[in-house]
């Protein structure tokens, strides 16, 4: 009876580690942005779980791989975008896909 406890406690103790852990990754980045636009969102992945992500009126262009399915894709800002579009969409699309498949870029001139 004992052993079924410390497993239980063991249990609630993982839990909350793991819960905590996503309160952290949500309340910090874990995407870089760069300083300056025009940037452009790329995900390393199929894309289709954040189509909706391209909705937002800051999105230009939204593309992706031709092979199926996808092995990845793109939303391109608008030159006028700010910063805090290109953070919107950021959100928006690691909230179906994780955040280590997704970076963003800046135009080169």
């Amino acid at each position: 009876m004992a052993m079924r406890r410390r497993w239980l406690i063991v249990g609630v103790a993982g839990v909350a580690v793991a819960s905590s852990l996503v309160i952290v990754s949500s309340q910090s980045r874990a995407v870089n942005i760069p300083a300056q636009g025009p940037w452009t969102v790329r995900i390393a992945t199929d894309p289709s779980s954040a189509r909706n992500c391209a909705a937002d009126e800051a999105v230009e262009a939204a593309i992706q791989t031709a092979s199926a399915p996808s092995a990845g894709g793109s939303f391109r800002l608008a030159d006028d975008a700010t910063r805090s579009d290109v953070e919107r969409v950021v959100d928006c699309v690691t909230e179906s896909i994780a955040s280590s498949l997704v970076s963003v870029v800046a135009a080169i001139d």
